[in-house]
């Protein structure tokens, strides 16, 4: 597929801005400026455009710079003001002659929420990708996607000139890579490396839930919970062990609320026997108190004071001393009388407190150890116990169960890995490998003398291919060349495989690139039939001794100061 025209329109005044031909072979954007300030006249914005058309998704790297964090705002406003779009015409005609036979018209508006449109049908992101993926490459799979090979084809702002070309995409994983390259060279099904790629990514993801997993529950392995639940295990049966030993724990279970009736009326009965006691023996002491004082000999002169004190305060009182010593020896008789009343009823109420006691023993005597021993609170400690125990073990089964689940995943997703990758590492690369190097070696020659040899590594893992220089020293203009050696190989590697592929290189900027390597790579692009698109200053073109009639018929646009980009 080649590029045949591109348009910039002006659709708020209805206008065309800029209609540019291309033609086959080389297709230089050319910086006509006799000064030191490039860069300014819109050469890698044109290019940029195609990459726009082609599918890029960011359209404000027209006028932003990443390097400098800045955006030309004038351009943005002019660009948003005016609804400025760009239109690109394909064609399979290596001659870029027919007039609508197998012609793609792409439109896609530069401004924000702008349509994307192919020969007139609006698609969506996504869609139009998938399209192009179909127009370019026959791709109907979409594996690789249209983005990630068309990579290869459109070198803008190119970072690096080493090897290291070949990793053209950010943040790309080496399975990804794989998929394109070996779609690329036919070397393998990108649906399996599309496989494990979504497998690897799947095992990381699952990996990663395992990490949080273990660190949530500070557990490390599937080895270390087993463990832990063979202790619990163990802490139950020890804690079942000795409450057996006190009592059954199924009949304690079944008895429950009777035992702890019978505990409550049996404290109730010994808590009372104990005070009654307490009480009787209190009664005893007063008892011994009152007859010790019996036989105590009189404080006359003491019972004299108090009775002449009586009679002074209470003079008509008919009572005589004999009188008061007679009473006061009748009232320790009755203190004595009363305190052995008090004693009797209180061993009576301790008789009926007993056999109550008693009754309750015979009535109840498969519980009433526990109880006398004061085990009940120690098997309920123990039975609370249990239960956290059993809590626990249930707890440490479900993370088992967890943790193995989580394991067979891993396995399973491992094997699947392996079982592809054994299936990529039996395909035979060397055929297409070796073909792709008859060209790549030859044109890395003619354009530089270099003898540089590409290589592929069936290893799943690692990154698909590397290129091997068998000479040293090479400069960064000597780089630039083998860049170019290697993309105009792709196309005649392409054509001999007769496979579907974009018939265009576009790359941006070969000044460091000598002279005579420049001619060469313009003759073997045009000798090709390859649009070799390129933006190039002037004084390169003349500095290579590139005569001014070549030079008119490679040059695709010219701009300059006084000729830019988007003057209308």
């Amino acid at each position: 597929m080649y590029i045949k025209n591109l348009r910039l329109i002006n659709e708020k005044k209805d206008s065309v801005i800029r209609d540019v031909e291309f033609h086959s072979g080389v297709n230089f954007i050319v910086d006509a400026n006799n000064s030191k300030k490039h860069n300014k006249v819109g050469k890698t914005t044109f290019l940029k455009l195609i990459d726009i058309a082609l599918g890029a998704k960011d359209k404000k790297y027209l006028y932003f710079d990443s390097e400098t964090n800045s955006s030309n705002k004038k351009f943005e406003e002019y660009i948003k003001k005016n609804k400025i779009s760009v239109e690109l015409t394909l064609t399979k005609d290596e001659k870029l002659t027919e007039k609508d036979k197998n012609n793609f018209i792409l439109y896609v508006g530069l401004y924000p929420n702008s349509k994307r449109l192919i020969d007139g049908v609006r698609f969506n992101y996504k869609e139009y990708n998938e399209k192009l993926n179909e127009i370019f490459f026959e791709n109907e799979n979409n594996i690789p996607t249209f983005r990630e090979l068309v990579h290869s084809f459109v070198r803008i702002s190119l970072k690096k000139d080493d090897d290291s070309f070949l990793k053209n995409i950010p943040r790309t994983s080496n399975q990804v890579y794989r998929s394109i390259y070996n779609y690329l060279f036919n070397i393998a099904d990108p649906v399996t490396n599309e496989s494990i790629s979504s497998l690897n990514k799947k095992l990381k993801d699952i990996k990663t839930s395992l990490k949080s997993f273990q660190e949530i529950n500070g557990i490390s392995s599937v080895s270390e919970s087993e463990q832990i639940l063979s202790t619990l295990k163990n802490d139950s049966t020890i804690v079942k062990s000795k409450l057996n030993d006190i009592l059954s724990r199924t009949e304690f279970e079944k008895n429950r609320k009777k035992i702890n009736e019978i505990r409550s009326e049996y404290t109730r009965i010994i808590d009372k026997i104990a005070d009654v006691k307490f009480n009787i023996t209190q009664i005893e002491e007063n008892i011994r108190v009152e007859k010790k004082a019996a036989f105590l000999p009189v404080n006359n002169n003491l019972y004299v004071k108090f009775f002449d004190e009586i009679n002074r305060l209470i003079p008509d009182i008919n009572k005589t001393f004999d009188d008061l010593i007679k009473f006061n020896a009748q009232l320790n008789g009755n203190k004595i009388e009363y305190y052995n009343n008090l004693k009797n009823d209180l061993t009576k109420e301790l008789t009926v407190l007993e056999s109550e006691k008693n009754r309750l023993l015979n009535n109840n005597r498969s519980f009433i150890a526990l109880i006398e021993d004061n085990k009940i609170d120690e098997y309920e400690e123990l039975s609370k116990k249990l239960v956290d125990i059993e809590n626990n073990i249930t707890t440490q089964r479900t993370e088992l169960k967890t943790l193995v689940e989580y394991k067979k995943q891993i396995e399973k997703i491992q094997k699947q890995i392996g079982n592809l990758k054994q299936q990529t590492e039996k395909i035979d690369y060397e055929k297409n490998v070796n073909l792709f190097n008859e060209y790549f070696r030859k044109y890395a020659n003619q354009i530089n003398g270099e003898h540089p040899l590409l290589t592929y590594n069936p290893d799943a893992d690692a990154f698909p291919l590397s290129i091997r220089s068998l000479d040293s020293g090479t400069s960064t203009g000597t780089r630039k060349s083998l860049i170019a050696a290697y993309d105009l190989a792709y196309q005649k590697f392409a054509e001999k495989i007769n496979k579907s592929i974009p018939n265009f290189i576009i790359h941006d900027v070969l000044e460091n690139i000598e002279g005579e390597n420049l001619k060469s790579i313009i003759n073997i692009a045009n000798l090709n039939r390859t649009q070799y698109i390129v933006a190039i200053l002037k004084e390169k073109l003349d500095s290579s001794d590139i005569s001014s009639k070549e030079q008119k018929k490679l040059t695709l646009l010219s701009l300059s100061q006084d000729k830019m980009l988007f003057n209308d």
